[in-house]
């Protein structure tokens, strides 16, 4: 093999390894950011958790199961401020699906543009 064909060989395997380590090192910051995201939310979730079962409880006690989701960060909001806290803006729609995974309570969502939704349970057993 001449020295040309060599390198252009040595060129092709720089540019596979390369390719690799790109691929490597996306996956890597990924499961380090999926990492850090779920420590968030469940810093989030232990800070907020109750006053979202109660905001959807509420609800459903007063017959009144369709909420905008503003009504639920304003009411979050409002529980946090006697212990002069805060929480991003998205916070309590975040936790609110997390409690939905969890099987916690569940919704339906009647319309995503104007974020109008309609609480269909809540477990008794969440404190």
């Amino acid at each position: 093999m001449d020295m040309a064909a060599r390198i252009v060989e040595l060129e092709a395997k720089v540019a596979e390894l390369e390719a690799e380590l790109a691929i490597y090192t996306a996956v890597r910051e990924y499961s380090d950011d999926n990492g850090e995201q779920t420590a968030n939310i469940e810093r989030v979730a232990e800070k907020i958790e109750r006053f979202v079962l109660h905001f959807c409880r509420l609800r459903l006690r007063f017959k009144q199961a369709q909420f905008h989701v503003e009504a639920l960060r304003d009411y979050v909001v409002r529980e946090l401020n006697p212990e002069h806290e805060t929480v991003a803006p998205a916070s309590p729609d975040r936790i609110l699906r997390l409690l939905r995974q969890q099987n916690k309570l569940d919704y339906i969502v009647l319309s995503r543009s104007e974020s109008l939704y309609e609480v269909l349970w809540v477990r008794k057993d969440n404190a």
